[in-house]
This record gives structure tokens, sequence and C-alpha cells, in this order.
């Protein structure tokens, strides 16, 4: 099937096809551009919605072919007058080869909004120009959504009776009403879709992240803790804490950890939700982010259960340094249920001392501060793997 060709050889595909039809004036290339693209599309959609694209395409057709004589008076041979107006069959005739090709080019891309959808734009696109795919799957995904919105606002109207026995101007305002419903609803879906893009760490690329992590998962308990998310298992995260993993020296702690890293994308219940395109990005961002220095994830010296989350302002939003930023703290851990899933309590502190003290203890934490208070020197060293990158730690 062609929708499980490559994105790439389908775009090419689409492109040269589109690019064909649009720039040639022999019909009989017109005519098997336009039979190819309806039975393409009626193999991807089904004959319901081919046959109602099919009658637009009808209508455009004639529309074109109608009004092409009114500007082109090309011809010899006269098909009918009015009066000195005279229609000839060539000008009629070329008014159906433009329609039929500017049909064809519809319907073609029509097929091309099937066969590549967001995911597979992102894909074409990340390796050059990211943005731009991210927008072009955006607005592409766009369109669909607001033809069926409209329409549900439309029928909500109708189910009202505010339709019926409505005269004809009572009928505009009531499109102009819909039209002016479904602007608002793509306002406040836009504001939605910035703070989903936030959340997916969107604007995370000029930030610098630093997590420090108190405990630790087993890494033979990779596994059973995938599955357990997976399943929606809600267990504490203790259930997976260290088992044998004490008793390995630093050299076997490394291989185990990079083998345990490998088969949770690998070959884990997770596996198969790491392929998916957002999943792939967010992974290469996070990756960009620990390479350039701007994200740190590191395990405390000692075992840790305090949960603190430190948000620090830039200076140009700091009130002139009097609010440094802000902490919250409480029974919260870092994971969907600790953060969204269940009920938690918390305190937050907006203050500079509570902020100043949150942050000291931070860095007390951190490993690398204590190794810098007594002059050591360690590096992090990327060990590449069969599939991703692990970042271990290392003399």
């Amino acid at each position: 099937m062609i929708e499980k060709q490559n994105p790439i050889t389908i775009l090419c595909y689409l492109f040269f096809v589109i690019f064909i039809t649009m720039f040639s004036t022999n019909p009989i290339m017109l005519g098997i551009s336009f039979v190819s693209g309806i039975l393409l599309y009626c193999m991807l959609c089904g004959v319901k919605k081919t046959l109602v694209r099919l009658g637009y395409f009808i209508i455009f057709v004639a529309i074109i072919a109608i009004i092409n004589p009114i500007f082109s008076r090309q011809g010899m041979t006269q098909f009918f007058s009015i009066g000195n107006f005279v229609v000839t069959l060539e000008s009629l005739l070329n008014g159906v080869a433009i329609g039929v090709m500017f049909g064809s080019v519809i319907i073609w891309f029509g097929v091309l909004n099937v066969l590549l959808y967001s995911d597979k734009i992102i894909y074409i696109f990340d390796k050059f120009t990211p943005k731009i795919g991210t927008i072009l799957s955006i607005a592409l995904g766009l369109f669909p959504k607001y033809i069926v919105q409209y329409r549900k606002i439309d029928n909500n109207l109708k189910g009202l009776g505010l339709y019926d026995g409505a005269s004809f101007l009572s009928k505009v305002k009531l499109k102009m009403h819909t039209l002016s419903t479904l602007i608002t609803w793509s306002v406040e879906g836009a504001v939605l879709l910035s703070d989903n893009m936030s959340a997916r760490g969107y604007d995370l690329k000029d930030k610098r992240i630093r997590i420090l992590v108190g405990n630790t998962i087993d890494p033979e308990a990779i596994n059973d803790l995938c599955r357990a998310v997976k399943d929606g298992v809600d267990d504490s995260l203790e259930t997976y804490a260290v088992r044998g993993y004490t008793r390995l020296n630093n050299s076997q702690k490394k291989n185990c950890y990079i083998d345990s890293f490998v088969s949770m994308f690998n070959k884990s219940a997770l596996s198969d939700e790491f392929d998916s395109t957002d999943s792939q990005s967010v992974f290469k961002m996070f990756l960009a982010k620990i390479a350039d220095g701007s994200l740190e994830i590191r395990l405390t010296g000692t075992p840790n259960h305090a949960k603190a989350y430190i948000l620090t302002n830039k200076y140009e939003y700091s009130c002139f340094g009097d609010q440094k930023g802000v902490v919250f703290t409480g029974s919260s851990n870092f994971t969907y249920n600790g953060l969204r899933g269940q009920g938690e309590m918390n305190e937050r502190f907006s203050d500079n001392v509570k902020f100043d003290e949150y942050k000291d203890n931070f860095d007390e934490l951190n490993p690398i501060y204590m190794m810098a208070q007594s002059g050591a020197r360690r590096k992090y060293e990327p060990v590449k793997t069969n599939r991703r990158y692990a970042w271990t730690y290392g003399k």
C-alpha cells in the first residue's frame, strides 16, 4: 500500500504528479491524472467521500467552462451566440480543460492530505527545518478540525430550530454567527495548543534545567516498571528500588545501566511508545540539551526523599531582584500521578529567604557541587548504544 511507503517517497511522487498536472495542456494527460487521482482517493477514503468530492469537481468544472468563454474569444467554431456575443467551441473546451486541471490538482492535494499527516510531515522536515515542519503539520491538521467543528456548531443551531421558517437573510446571519463562534473556538484552541507545546518542551531550548534524583531504580527492575506504567498500575517507586545493584562494582554498574537503558527503548513494554515521531523529537531535544549543558540529571550523593521544585526568574522578570523565583515543596513526586493524577499537598514560597534556602540545599545535594568543594574533577562521556545515546558518569 502506498501509505506504508517512506514519507519522502510519497512527497516526491505527489509533487511530480501535481507539477505535471498543473503545467500540462494535453487533455489525455489531464484525463489520466484525473482518473488516477479519483481512483486513489476512492481507495484511501471510500466511495462515499469520493462521490461527494466528484460532485464538487463537476460543479467546479462547469463553472470554469461557463466563465472561460466570457474572457476568451479564441476559436473559429461557433457554438452559439447571444446577440453580438459569440461562444466558440474551442473556448468552451478550453474552459473544461482548465477546470479539469484545477480540479485534478485539488484531488491530488486531497490525497496528499490523507497520506502525509502531521507525524510524517515532521519526519520529512525535522532534519532540515523542524520549525517549518511543525508549522506545516499543525496548519494541515487544523483545516479538517475546523470543518468538523463548523458542522457541529451549525447542527446545534439547526437542533435548536433556529433555521425553521427563517428567511434567507436570517440564514445568512446564522451562518455568520456560526463562523464567529468557530473563530472564537479556534482562538481558544490556539491558546491550548501553545500551552501543550510548552508542556512538550518546545520552549525549553533557552532554559537551563537541573534535576537531582534522590533514589535509584534497579536496572533489572526497568522492565517491570515499564509494564506497570503501560498497564496503569499505580505502584510506589520504592517497589522498584535497589535490589542487587549495590553488590556490583563501578564497571559492572555502568554496563548494567547501559544494557537496561537500551532494553527500555528496544525490548520493554513501552518500546513502541518511543517509536512515535513526537517521542523521538522530544528525545532529540533532551539529548541536545544534555550535550550543550542546559540539562543536568544527577543522583544525590546519599539517598534523599525530599521533593522540591525551584523555578528561577530571569533578572528582567524578578522585580530588580526582589523576587528571585518560586519554590514548590510537598508530597508530589516528579511523575504524572504526583503532578496531576492524584491528590497531593504542597506549599509555595516566593520570598527570597526561602528561595535562597532551598537553592543552597539543592546545591549542597548536587554531587558536582560537592566535588568542586573537594577539588575533584569528573566528566560526563557519551556512550553510543545500538539505538540511542546513553550518558554515563565516569572518571
